[in-house]
């Protein structure tokens, strides 16, 4: 603790000696508007992973509504016996998913849909901006 009360006493010192008081000010104005960034920044990437989790959260019900369509399908009497037999094993083959490896699958289908929207705001915006530049 008293390291801490010396460091500061130094510091502050430094600041007061060397630079003039515009400087201090100037000084001052730069780490306010830095802050200022960087809370902005964390509220952006916290905004994001929300969303993110909101996105796999609809992946995993679209999932679980996917297999329950292949599973009636599989139940389905009118189609052949034998086609019917491997839909069945597929579909419990698909059941068996670890949740783990469904998340990591989630991910990386977010990722590219993301990637694929951002090129395709970008190639948007340079059609109908031509002073646009990457």
């Amino acid at each position: 603790m008293k390291t801490i009360t010396k460091a500061n006493k130094i510091f502050s010192f430094i600041i007061q000696h060397i630079l003039h008081n515009d400087e201090l000010e100037n000084l001052g104005h730069r780490v306010i508007n830095i802050c200022r960034k960087v809370i902005y920044i964390q509220r952006r990437i916290k905004i994001r992973i929300k969303a993110k989790i909101a996105k796999k959260e609809i992946f995993h019900t679209k999932w679980e509504r996917t297999l329950f369509k292949l599973n009636m399908a599989a139940s389905n009497k009118n189609l052949d016996e034998e086609l019917n037999s491997k839909l069945r094993e597929f579909v419990k083959h698909i059941m068996l998913t670890p949740k783990s490896i469904q998340d990591y699958i989630a991910d990386i289908y977010i990722d590219c849909c993301i990637n694929l929207q951002a090129i395709a705001f970008l190639q948007w915006r340079k059609l109908n901006n031509p002073k646009f530049k990457f």
